[in-house]
């Protein structure tokens, strides 16, 4: 049987994530998937492919399967909690140009893009993204719903909790842990351990205030 891939998330990132799935054939024939739409609660102008309904009245079909094209963690984290209560099935997508180590583990609904690098002994728990040219570096561990923003550098060991989210281009000192909920700003460089909730931004990475 063939699949259906339903894009959760008609946006920028949804538009890209579209844009890496047709450069995926590989991936594309592993799934047998023979065609890819859109659902989206906006009114998404020329995503690319068909908008087939609002993610609020979406009901999956036998064929489906989903990817949630989001970053802000809250927001994978209701959508997909609301997709999975309907009987939604999830698809981990990990395109043909990324790399993956030995002894990785990818968690429900991970999304791996292009150029990403996950090298050795790592865990991505349910619904982790990994954007473009990110490297994950050996016994890393990513908690659920967190986001990973493109070319960051997690090295070895780094602990990461849930519903974390860490912007472009973010580097970590080895073996430092991040908390839950916690968010690192585009161009951060962690060297020491960061606490929930907590948002930090700077060389060396500060807590800060957001408005």
């Amino acid at each position: 049987m063939t699949l259906r891939l339903v894009i959760a998330g008609a946006g920028g990132f949804g538009r890209e994530i579209l844009g890496q799935v047709h450069t995926s054939p590989e991936f594309v024939a592993k799934n047998s998937i023979s065609e890819v739409v859109f659902i989206d609660d906006g009114s998404p102008t020329n995503p690319g492919a068909e908008v087939v309904g609002t993610i609020v009245n979406y009901f999956p079909q036998e064929n489906d399967v989903l990817l949630v094209a989001l970053g802000e963690p809250k927001h994978k984290k209701t959508v997909s909690s609301r997709l999975k209560n309907r009987g939604a099935r999830f698809v981990s997508f990990v395109h043909d140009r990324a790399f993956i180590g030995p002894r990785v583990t990818l968690g429900e609904g991970s999304v791996v893009c292009l150029d990403a690098r996950i090298t050795a002994d790592v865990t991505l728990e349910k619904f982790v993204t990994i954007n473009v040219n990110a490297l994950i570096g050996h016994d890393v561990i990513l908690g659920d719903y967190s986001t990973v923003g493109p070319s960051s550098d997690l090295t070895g060991g780094v602990i990461v909790g849930s519903m974390v989210f860490i912007g472009v281009a973010a580097s970590f000192r080895p073996g430092v842990s991040i908390g839950d909920g916690a968010r690192v700003g585009m161009g951060s460089v962690v060297v020491r351990n960061v606490l929930p909730e907590a948002q930090v931004f700077g060389n060396p990475a500060v807590n800060i205030e957001m408005p």
